[in-house]
């Protein structure tokens, strides 16, 4: 984990929600970039997607990442706790696979602002690529295993009880 990079994203805290979304590219695939997408996902976003593996993983796959917000729409504003979501509908991500390959995905891409402090609740590039990390893999690959060995145990029982000998042979 690269404290320098995550350091450097607080220090120069963005001002703006489209400010905020280029920190979000400029730290893609950095060293701790993952930690910092992770640590500025909003409560509201599932585990699966702003979890350091699933984000982690979309950047194995992802180079030279760069988003064109678009026009921004006020979706909610709190005065009470100075705090409002915004909303670009027509936001342009655009990135590069290992491969050279450019990819693209338009969609809503959404930003919530909470005291100065910018979270992402949707952003089009991380919806569809959201994978299994290699603890969750591992954990599977265990379980799999446990239950492979419990159905064989409990075929062999089965196959002695059907077909075992009797108590007199």
């Amino acid at each position: 984990m690269s404290s320098a990079l995550l350091a450097a994203a607080v220090l120069v805290a963005p001002t703006s929600p489209e400010a905020f979304l280029q920190v979000l590219c400029d730290t893609a695939g950095k060293s701790g970039g993952d930690l910092y997408w992770s640590r500025t996902a909003a409560a509201e976003v599932s585990p699966a997607m702003s979890s350091r593996d699933s984000i982690a993983s979309f950047f194995s796959g992802a180079r030279d990442l760069s988003v064109d917000p678009g026009n921004p729409v006020l979706l909610e504003t709190d005065q009470a706790t100075y705090s409002y979501r915004v909303s670009f509908p027509d936001a342009l991500w655009s990135w590069t696979d290992p491969e050279g390959r450019v990819h693209r995905a338009r969609g809503s891409t959404v930003v919530v602002s909470s005291r100065a402090l910018f979270r992402w609740v949707s952003l089009p590039p991380l919806q569809g690529s959201v994978s299994v990390g290699p603890k969750d893999r591992i954990l599977a690959g265990l379980m799999m295993t446990v239950l492979t060995l419990l159905l064989g145990a409990f075929a062999l029982w089965w196959a002695k009880r059907r077909w075992g000998t009797s108590p007199g042979d």
